[in-house]
């Protein structure tokens, strides 16, 4: 069993992406036992709401392929991400890149498509003719936000036409999820929550998904980063626990939710900064 597959499994949410796996699981005994040669996989549109943590799932994904041997990787990563413009020549230039010692890239190219304008578009049709000339090196996963909770209807249809493709829907976590994260994210820091920092936190999750600027688990992992930083600088502790109290001062007296509220434009979140 591949290790990838299980942490795919243990995920929480992500109904979608647990049945490709279990497909792909049913692929790698059926090729194996019936020695089949000639079955390949499909190209992928992963479709996402904001924050479902898309680009951790890829490469997990690509792990997965690995460990089943459906797909064989070649070069210094397994997974090349870029944004597509109008020119793809950025894109080229990073797989190259890619290709390392070995001269030659095999893997996956994450295409990152935020809109459908007519550049972009543009460079779409400069990508199929670049996918027709290196048929089987390269895994396309397309990544593009959901509409209305379902991928963009126009951009499949084009996609289908130039590839055979299967589309996997990665849906915003709910609530319950996200605060599980966040109890997952605070033990892996030495700390737990209280009883009443849990209710607390489940009856203010939905504001911070109604923040624009506020991304998912990215977001949710630097909000705990803060939560902890804040428990263990403004008080002395006689136990790892974090409170209802301290939650609230953060949110309420420190202003976290005021701070994401002012946010404006596309910020590409990073982590605490400080070694371990």
């Amino acid at each position: 069993m591949s290790d990838a597959y299980t942490e795919i499994m243990a995920l929480r949410g992500m109904e979608e992406f647990k049945a490709l796996a279990r497909r792909l699981s049913c692929l790698c005994e059926n090729k194996r036992r019936l020695k089949l040669e000639n079955v390949l996989i499909p190209h992928y549109l992963f479709t996402e709401a904001a924050g479902s943590g898309v680009s951790t799932h890829l490469q997990l994904f690509a792990r997965m392929l690995d460990e089943m041997q459906l797909f064989t990787f070649q070069g210094e990563k397994r997974v090349v991400e870029q944004l597509l413009l109008p020119s793809i020549q950025p894109m080229l230039r990073a797989v190259r890149a890619a290709s390392g010692m070995t001269g030659a890239f095999r893997g996956i190219l994450g295409v990152e498509l935020p809109d459908a304008d007519e550049g972009r578009l543009r460079g779409l049709s400069q990508l199929m003719d670049f996918a027709e000339d290196r048929q089987g090196d390269i895994l396309f996963v397309f990544i593009a936000p959901m509409k209305n909770g379902e991928a963009p209807a126009e951009l499949v249809k084009r996609l289908s036409l130039a590839l055979p493709l299967e589309v996997v829907r990665f849906p915003r976590l709910s609530d319950g999820d996200m605060c599980a994260y966040a109890r997952d994210f605070v033990q892996r820091r030495g700390f737990s929550l209280s009883a009443g920092a849990e209710q607390y936190l489940l009856e203010l999750m939905p504001k911070l998904q109604a923040i624009a600027e506020f991304d998912g688990l990215q977001s949710l992992e630097n909000m705990v980063d803060l939560l902890v930083y804040h428990a263990c600088s403004t008080q002395n502790l006689d136990v790892p626990i974090i409170d209802e109290a301290a939650l609230k001062s953060l949110m309420e007296q420190e202003g976290y939710l005021r701070q994401l509220s002012v946010s404006h434009g596309t910020v590409r979140r990073i982590g605490f900064g400080g070694g371990k």
